[in-house]
């Protein structure tokens, strides 16, 4: 709860009671005037405020006892108060400049019978002061509109006591003139900078070299910050939270060089945390990450933890992620957002489930033009359905993955892992109702193996070159491939894995020539026999496959999938090239290129 300083220069006992009395009540009801004055919230003995900034406080109209009618207040200064004021406290203050606050723009709402009005905010610049010099500011009832009798005392002013510090770093937080950021003192004051409501901009004027020193991480939430690294690096962070709590706002053109943060949070980024909200986008672009390392024991990613409504583009990192679920090299959560001309390399690992190269969970979001040469790890039973890919690790709801790729190992200990994705679930339910959604991929690939094991045995199931599973709801992917090699039992294949009851997926233009030698039965000796798709959990599955290449000699996959080959429009075998049988089916060689006997995507 918030405190309530009087700053009255006769403090009068009861003034601030928040009761709301009427006439016959108990403690007694409006009998006589309204004595009105003016209190400010969590006020210090004295305001400092560094040059070029500014500090908001919440200030209040105070009634004793309660007006009989409902009234406007709006304050305003006293000039003549201020010799009253240092006479009696023995100081030499001069009034505070006028264009070094502002009071409320409106009146404050004082209803009937209440003891205090609808807050006001007092802002506080220090434009026109001098620095380190001490200035008085009285604040005074200035007029009142309404039909309740009230008084307005001189012992019912509220003073206000300034100081501006010299400026924290060069330059005023604005556009045209960004605060200038030159060594680690001035950068953990990013945090000091921010302003509730308004954009700051900040801009490093010279490479930062921590070299040991400490790392303040800075709360962007509802105060956004406009940071441009001007290609500028950040070194040598040895820390225990990311560079954001919250970011709200940009972050570009800067590289964080070697940078270490050993968390203990529920969502862990080395930028941020948490980046925008349902309410503020965030804008992350020409941003490098390299030899880096994450460490969280909850949810993790090598740049952001959780990104909403926002956007990356162009942005380039190597890391060492670690954390339970969510986890990822780029963003461990991402919901709404758009991610573009994005690169990852490293390891990532995970205790737990939704674990991927680039976004650990995706819901609802938009992926282009980016790759993950990343090998991800699932390293424990936590949870049986581990969900990991070489890109991502379940896309959820809805989202659409064009010209991306995939090149790191996936090792799962339990079901469900893909060289590109891990699971596609596009169902949600909301109040009872359900939605199905459709995930697309397209133009895109993964060479990585996939490997579901457990102590040393392959008994899980749910791998696919390409996609793990499609638990629920629609997938469409077209003009895709994936070459790595499958380790798993049934339910698994070389580009899709596992299709579950009342799915759909559609496929055209595309192929695999994943190694499946270690591709075995289930515990009961059951194989599956797909080589595009493990398994058709159901016979509700609707599938629909049209100039795919089902490239293998294993006599064990006889069909493209399961007991079903398509006659018409496909390819299971191995006569000739893949390119050969790509051209007889038609493919399009703006978008595939066709020349040697593997087929590559433009």
């Amino acid at each position: 709860m918030k405190k309530i300083l009087s700053l009255f220069m006769i403090p009068v006992m009861g003034l601030l009671a928040l009761s709301c009395e009427k006439p016959g009540q108990e403690g007694g009801g409006n009998t006589g005037a309204a004595v009105l004055g003016v209190s400010v919230t969590d006020l210090p003995q004295v305001v400092e405020v560094p040059q070029n900034q500014s500090q908001s406080f919440e200030i209040l109209v105070v009634a004793n006892p309660g007006p009989s009618e409902a009234i406007q207040v709006t304050l305003g200064t006293d000039e003549s108060l201020v010799a009253k004021y240092n006479a009696a406290n023995g100081t030499a203050y001069e009034m505070l400049p006028s264009a070094a606050f502002e009071l409320p723009s409106s009146a404050l709402m004082v209803m009937k019978y209440n003891k205090t009005s609808v807050p006001g905010t007092l802002k506080l610049i220090g434009a026109g002061c001098e620095q380190g010099k001490t200035y008085v500011l009285p604040v005074v009832v200035s007029s009142v509109k309404g039909n309740a009798a009230y008084e307005a005392p001189e012992d019912r002013v509220a003073y206000v006591v300034f100081k501006m510090l010299a400026a924290q770093m060069a330059g005023s937080g604005t556009q045209a003139d960004p605060y200038l950021v030159t060594n680690t003192e001035e950068f953990n004051k990013i945090g000091n900078i921010l302003k509730s409501g308004e954009t700051v901009y900040v801009k490093l004027a010279a490479d930062i070299d921590y070299n040991g020193a400490a790392w303040t991480q800075a709360d962007a939430t509802g105060a956004p910050v406009y940071l441009d690294g001007d290609n500028h690096v950040v070194k040598n962070v040895n820390a225990l939270s990311g560079l954001f709590l919250n970011l709200e706002g940009t972050v570009k053109n800067i590289t964080f060089d070697g940078v270490k943060v050993e968390a203990g949070a529920a969502i862990a980024g080395i930028l941020a945390d948490a980046a925008g909200s349902s309410e503020s986008a965030v804008t992350i672009s020409n941003v490098k990450l390299t030899n880096a390392t994450m460490n969280n024991v909850g949810q993790a990613g090598g740049l952001i933890g959780k990104l909403t409504n926002s956007t990356v583009d162009n942005v380039e990192v190597n890391c060492t992620v670690t954390g339970t679920s969510r986890v990822a090299g780029v963003v461990g959560h991402a919901v709404s957002s758009t991610i573009t001309n994005t690169t990852v390399a490293g390891t990532v690992t995970g205790t737990d489930y939704y674990l991927g190269g680039l976004v650990g969970l995706m819901y609802d979001c938009t992926v282009k033009n980016c790759s993950a040469a990343v090998n991800v790890t699932c390293e424990s039973l936590a949870n049986a359905y581990a969900r990991i890919g070489g890109l991502v690790g379940e896309i959820f709801k809805g989202g659409l993955i064009e010209k991306c790729h995939a090149t790191g190992t996936i090792i799962g200990k339990g079901y469900f892992g893909g060289g590109l994705v891990g699971v596609i679930d596009t169902v949600e339910d909301v109040d009872g109702v359900s939605t199905v959604g459709t995930v697309t991929i397209k133009q895109s690939y993964a060479t990585g193996s996939v490997s579901l094991i457990r102590d040393g045995n392959a008994k899980d199931a749910g791998a696919g070159g390409l996609v793990g599973c499609l638990e629920k709801g629609k997938a469409v992917i077209t003009d895709c491939y994936a070459t790595g090699a499958i380790e798993a039992d049934r339910y698994s294949a070389g580009f899709f894995g596992d299709l579950y009851a009342s799915t759909e997926v559609t496929i055209t233009n595309g192929f695999t020539n994943a190694d499946l030698t270690k591709l075995g039965p289930d515990a009961n000796g059951n194989h599956s026999d797909g080589v595009a798709i493990g398994s058709l959990r159901a016979d509700d599955v609707k599938i629909s496959i049209k100039g795919f290449v089902a490239w293998s000699d294993n006599p064990n996959k006889k069909f493209i999938y399961q007991d079903k080959v398509p006659v018409t429009g496909n390819y299971h075998g191995t006569e000739g090239t893949i390119s050969a049988q790509a051209k007889a089916l038609g493919w399009d060689e703006s978008i595939w290129d066709l020349s040697a006997d593997i087929p590559k995507l433009k």
